[in-house]
This record gives C-alpha cells, structure tokens and sequence, in this order.
C-alpha cells in the first residue's frame, strides 16, 4: 500500500510539473505515449489523459475552495478559458464551480 501510494505521489507531482500536459509528462520521465499508457492502465487503469484531468480538477478545487474565485481557480490551475474549466468541472463532479461554491458556503454556515 505505501509503494502504491509513493507511486501516485510521484505522479501527482509530474502533474503538475507538467502543467497537466500528458506529452510533457512523457517527456519528463523519458517515457513513449505508449509506455506511459501501458504504466497508467496497469497503475490507475485509466488514460493518463483522464487521470491528469482529475488531478487538474483536484488541484482547481483546492483553489475554489481558498480563492472562492471561479476564475482564479481556472488560471490557477492551468486552464487558460473559464468556460472549458467550468465545463470540465461540471463533466467531472456534476455541478458547475459556481454551484459548488453555493453549496460549500451553505454548508460551511461562513457567509
């Protein structure tokens, strides 16, 4: 269990490292597409695509949640559109950024 979690650690900061983008991951570990899709289904079992997304998402909702900006979360976490964020987003957890930001601040009881 601990190596499984060092493994997505390390991932997890390629990530970012590479702005998110799947060939500059690659290329930062050395790796083919195809070598990196290979390690991917056999570690996550997804697409790196779809996993750096999630993580993209992860790190944009971190930054909802501190900036309680829709658009500081988005240039925050390398998107350079709202929109594409906001429909990312709602693809990934249902709701729109702006939905989840009501949602957190009714149930934080802050505002």
């Amino acid at each position: 269990a601990f190596r499984e979690l060092a493994i997505e650690r390390e991932w997890e900061l390629v990530a970012v490292e590479s702005q998110f983008k799947v060939g500059v991951a690659a290329r930062l570990r050395g790796m083919s597409h195809r070598n990196l899709n290979r390690e991917f289904h056999s570690t996550f079992q997804c697409s790196p695509k779809k996993w750096f997304k999630h993580q993209q998402l992860a790190v944009a909702m971190k930054w909802l949640l501190e900036s309680r900006s829709v658009k500081m979360a988005a240039y925050s976490s390398g998107y350079t559109h709202v929109g594409n964020f906001s429909r990312d987003f709602k693809r990934e957890f249902g709701i729109t950024p702006t939905e989840f930001l009501t949602l957190d601040r009714n149930s934080s009881g802050q505002f």
